[in-house]
């Protein structure tokens, strides 16, 4: 690759699959927090997690694999039912740490500025689509804070589209994507406020 920046958007989608699996979105990795969690590392000022210092993680531990029922684990992803893992927790607090959450809301926004830089609906969707199994982690405050300001991004671009985008738009693409979003914003919204 002869630009950096080109190489680096290439893997995007590899990434963020990446932390899709790690943040609770797979059900292999689910599988070995079951089997290996240890627990919570203390808290620092830019963490953005609930207090889970009271729960013994690695008490939950499974001895083998018999012991779970993956049907039951592949439910619990799709209906994002109290996924909370001490090394889940962990790595989310450290992707925060390093400023993971402020990269990418600066890129979201960059994303938006100019009418020629526009990102394609699908890339926002797969953006947010890794933190849509964090309900249960996220601390209110930072929940709060950073689904509202990428529901601000995402509404903006949206009012913004060109009738030329919108004559050219995938109509199916577009329902998943809003799908997607509807799901990650329910991560501090009521249902009423995603209506």
């Amino acid at each position: 690759m002869i630009d950096e920046n080109i190489a680096i958007l290439l893997s995007a989608y590899e990434l963020l699959d990446i932390m899709k699996k790690i943040f609770g979105g797979c059900h292999r990795c689910l599988k070995y927090y079951l089997l290996n969690d240890k627990a919570q590392i203390s808290l620092t000022e830019k963490s953005v997690s609930g207090n889970f210092s009271h729960v013994n993680f690695e008490e939950s531990n499974r001895r083998d694999e018999e012991e779970i029922d993956i049907e039951v684990v592949k439910d619990t992803i799709d209906n994002r039912k109290n996924i909370q893992f001490g090394q889940m927790i962990n790595f989310l607090n450290t992707f925060a740490e390093i400023g993971g959450f402020d990269a990418i809301i600066a890129f979201l926004k960059l994303g938006n500025e100019t009418q020629e830089d526009k990102m394609p609906l699908d890339l926002i969707s797969l953006i947010v689509s890794p933190f849509r199994t964090c309900n249960s982690i996220f601390s209110e405050t930072f929940a709060k804070s950073f689904i509202t300001q990428v529901k601000d991004i995402v509404s903006q671009r949206l009012q913004t589209m060109t009738e030329k985008e919108i004559k050219e738009i995938d109509k199916e693409s577009v329902s998943l994507v809003l799908k997607s979003l509807k799901d990650f914003l329910t991560l501090a919204l009521s249902e009423q406020e995603t209506a």
